[in-house]
């Protein structure tokens, strides 16, 4: 076989192989040249967009009259200039962006999370644009996986709340119940405050505003108050709750009561004491032995004043 038709063999069989890796990549793929022209799509990404091979992919995708058009997460109608695939053209790199989508030509209508890249030539201008998209708008999967996490939620046997951005109770597990007293239904609704004391106050305003901020409080060692009025010491680790493109929408927050290694606490250092006391006691001793009837008298009224 010549050279030039072996290369030829070889260069079709690798340009078949990258093409199916392509198609069956778990997220849609365009590659969108200068002019809004879909010059490569994967298979997700026809299947996202309602497109398919007939539809005459070299019109421009993003113009006026294009194929597709863009709303926001409100349902707001996005201008040509905004979508994520213009960006990308523009030079700007587009990281993750919530959309609904709708193809003009059939009604076919999406939600996805869109990614796109542009693509310089080696002068800096751009040439095209790489566009990632990843599909949200199953809703019997979203619904499916919310129904999990709450009934995991509910039956762990650590307390668990979840809040709003502004501290307002939505979520109360069973432990939280048992806990602190309240129902679910008392307390949903409620601020988080209900749960503390007015000299805390301000620590509570800060870790909202770190968690809201995206941070992370984890183990804080604090008091809280159960709804009869018993101050249950804690460890508190607050969490920020993100939306598909990263944006805090809530907070969780899980309690562990550290009652029982308080009162341990306690007890050892009632311990320490009577040992520190008794020590001093046979010092006295060891320095006078001329007091011992005395020492003695002391070492037990040391011993049963410090056990009252």
């Amino acid at each position: 076989m010549p050279a030039a038709v072996f290369n030829l063999c070889v260069s079709r069989q690798r340009d078949s192989y990258l093409e199916s890796v392509f198609n069956t990549l778990p997220q849609g793929v365009m590659v969108v040249d200068r002019d809004g022209s879909a010059k490569a799509i994967n298979r997700g990404a026809l299947k996202i967009h309602g497109l398919n091979t007939s539809d005459g992919l070299d019109d421009q995708l993003d113009k006026c009259g294009g194929l597709l058009e863009w709303f926001d997460a409100d349902g707001r109608a996005l201008s040509p200039g905004h979508s994520p695939i213009t960006r990308a053209l523009k030079g700007e790199a587009v990281k993750r962006c919530l959309l609904h989508g709708r193809n003009r030509r059939n009604g076919h209508s999406w939600r996805a999370i869109y990614a796109a890249t542009p693509i310089f030539d080696v002068n800096g201008n751009v040439q095209a644009a790489v566009v990632k998209v990843q599909d949200v708008s199953d809703p019997n999967r979203a619904e499916g996986m919310v129904a999990r996490l709450g009934s995991m939620i509910h039956f762990a046997a650590v307390p668990l709340i979840g809040l709003t951005r502004d501290g307002i109770v939505e979520s109360w597990n069973a432990a939280a119940e048992s806990l602190f007293g309240y129902s679910a239904t008392e307390i949903i609704g409620q601020h988080v405050a209900i749960l503390g004391s007015c000299e805390d106050r301000h620590d509570k305003v800060d870790t909202i505003r770190c968690v809201r901020e995206g941070g992370l409080v984890r183990n804080l060692e604090t008091v809280r108050i159960a709804k009869d009025g018993r101050q249950i010491p804690v460890l508190l680790t607050v969490a920020p709750i993100k939306d598909e493109v990263g944006a805090v929408v809530g907070m969780s927050a899980s309690v562990i009561d550290i009652t029982r290694s308080k009162n341990t606490e306690s007890e050892l250092k009632k311990t320490d004491h009577r040992k520190d006391s008794l020590l001093e006691t046979l010092a006295y001793v060891l320095c006078n032995p001329g007091s011992i009837c005395r020492a003695v008298h002391i070492v037990f009224s040391r011993i049963f004043s410090a056990s009252a």
